[in-house]
């Protein structure tokens, strides 16, 4: 299962996660972990030095398979920043501003990059837990350019925001990109999925 979508068979949708998930754990190559699933490895032919000191190089991508996994591997731990040392483990999850940029996520070039692919072939995306904050600018211009381009193709993008806090603001940002927009102010747990 790539680390880009959860998808079984041609049933269910597809899930991005673009800023990576709580329950995934990046560590070193020299660590293996049988009760975790692995989400991504690169295999670098051209790597003479174990430590390269760059992350993806460097680590591998994985994922909690329990909810019992994921309790014990974020207690007591800021997933948004990599504690002193951390290497070679953290949370594979980043975020804005000063915390953990995207690149430093072994994988999640991979990640947005199949995304955009699905995001043009989609018949429907469905947005859950993004804001289209105004830090994401480069996100919002990779959406943008997606949605003109299928507007001149004559197939114009369908956007579905779930979002429970989608104020004026919130729907602005999504409506600027996106143009139109179905807006759930809902949380994602009471959506009829079947719909979709």
């Amino acid at each position: 299962m790539p680390a880009s979508r959860r998808h079984d068979g041609n049933e269910g949708l597809p899930v991005y996660k673009l800023h990576g998930s709580i329950d995934w754990m990046f560590a070193h190559r020299c660590e293996q972990f049988s009760k975790l699933d692995l989400l991504f490895d690169k295999d670098n032919a051209n790597r003479s030095n174990p430590c390269s000191g760059h992350v993806e190089d460097d680590c591998r991508l994985w994922r909690c398979r329990t909810r019992d996994q994921l309790r014990e591997w974020v207690s007591g731990r800021d997933p948004q920043s990599i504690p002193e040392g951390a290497i070679p483990r953290t949370v594979g999850i980043a975020g804005l501003g000063a915390y953990k940029q995207l690149y430093q996520i072994p994988g999640l070039g991979c990640v947005w990059t199949r995304a955009m692919r699905a995001i043009h072939k989609a018949d429907r995306i469905v947005v859950v837990g993004f804001s289209m904050s105004d830090f994401d600018a480069m996100a919002q211009l990779q959406f943008a350019e997606i949605a003109r381009a299928r507007q001149v193709e004559g197939r114009p993008l369908k956007v579905t925001v779930v979002d429970p806090y989608a104020n004026d603001l919130r729907r602005q940002r999504f409506q600027r990109v996106f143009r139109t927009v179905e807006f759930i102010v809902s949380p994602h747990e009471k959506v009829n999925w079947s719909d979709y």
